[in-house]
């Protein structure tokens, strides 16, 4: 069946992600096999009870992940919403309250990507922009939540790079504390970098 390019772009359609060959380490074993399972999850249908922040280097194909997910829910008939990027969902976000009508690229509104059985979305590259993600990715995981949805953010920057200096910690408000962790508020957090802090050039 066609898939719309507004959801998958042509140079996705009909491409699985498949585990790299060769990991560099044991670390990096660890989380390509983790992200293998999730993957897997997606393929048959489970469904997925937790949200995920996925930050990895640019040269590791993790939009093919993204869209190859985002494929198989649309083969299990999943409402699928459209790969958005944190400066997509923060302008849905104020124009809506305005105009709660507004349908970002013409064909979603904010309603109908909060509800969406699927969402990834990925961290601008705009410096500004993504100095000030962490609350928005906060906002949204917890929306979501609350209507029993998960949401995977996608990013070429580790968790602790994406806060202003004067604020290092606030990447805490993504880590819940104590047993009872709600893991779609609460996201996992798989990190292929060869250090903490490390960005997508490292």
């Amino acid at each position: 069946k066609e898939v719309d390019t507004i959801l998958i772009p042509t140079k996705y359609k009909g491409v699985s992600w498949t585990k790299p060959e060769k990991a560099e380490n044991n670390l990096f074993s660890t989380f390509d096999n983790d992200l293998e399972k999730i993957h897997k999850k997606f393929m048959v249908g489970k469904p997925i009870k937790f949200s995920l922040f996925l930050a990895a280097p640019q040269n590791y194909d993790k939009l093919t992940f993204a869209y190859s997910c985002m494929q198989a829910s649309l083969m299990h008939k999943k409402v699928v919403a459209p790969l958005l990027s944190t400066s997509d969902i923060r302008r849905l976000m104020r124009i809506s309250q305005i105009s709660p009508f507004f349908k970002l690229y013409q064909s979603w509104t904010y309603d109908a990507v909060m509800s969406a059985d699927i969402l990834f979305v990925t961290v601008t590259h705009i410096d500004d922009n993504r100095n000030n993600d962490i609350m928005l990715l906060h906002e949204l995981y917890d929306t979501r939540a609350r209507l029993d949805l998960p949401t995977i953010v996608i990013s070429d920057y580790a968790l602790e790079s994406l806060v202003p200096k004067w604020e290092s910690k606030i990447y805490s408000v993504l880590i819940g504390d104590g047993k009872n962790v709600d893991l779609l508020r609460y996201p996992r957090i798989l990190q292929r970098f060869n250090y903490l802090g490390g960005d997508s050039d490292e």
